[in-house]
């Protein structure tokens, strides 16, 4: 990757802005296809996020990892940050975009927030019309997963979002 990409993934803003300043592409992808917003989001760096998204950095675009192909908010729900989740959001991620990768097709957002047992997001995924009952290669719904995980206050507000098993 670049310079851009490690900082961003160890969460050094100073170095991310300057940079970013002397004008490293936000767009390029390592050797593994990851984005420095994705690496920011997986860490749910919002301070990098946000500092990315200001250079223009696209919310919803792939991460050109060949099995998965996620996206930063898809990272971003799977590391627990809100306020990440919801800084993509409002820079224009779709709630219910899916991964199309070889491993794990289908999932969305919802998803990884689910198996985090990250409440407050699959809250405001939901608040963000985040499908409820997308079916990832699996076959299991978010309901399901969330029952069979035994998180009864996620599978709730799954239930009054509509979600059926």
């Amino acid at each position: 990757g670049t310079p851009l990409h490690l900082a961003a993934l160890r969460g050094d803003t100073a170095v991310t802005r300057l940079l970013l300043d002397a004008g490293a592409d936000a767009g390029l992808t390592d050797s593994e296809g990851h984005t420095p917003l994705t690496l920011a989001a997986g860490r749910g760096d919002l301070a990098t996020v946000r500092m990315l998204l200001g250079v223009g950095a696209d919310a919803g675009g792939f991460d050109g990892y060949v099995l998965m192909n996620l996206r930063p908010v898809h990272e971003a729900a799977a590391s627990g940050s809100l306020e990440t989740v919801r800084a993509l959001l409002d820079a224009g991620a779709d709630a219910g975009a899916t991964i199309n990768g070889s491993i794990g097709t289908g999932y969305n957002a919802l998803g990884f927030a689910i198996a985090g047992g990250h409440e407050a997001i699959v809250a405001l995924l939901l608040e963000r019309d985040a499908p409820p009952d997308i079916l990832g290669d699996t076959d299991e719904t978010p309901l399901g997963l969330a029952r069979r995980l035994h998180l009864d206050a996620i599978a709730a507000r799954l239930d009054a979002a509509g979600a059926t098993e």
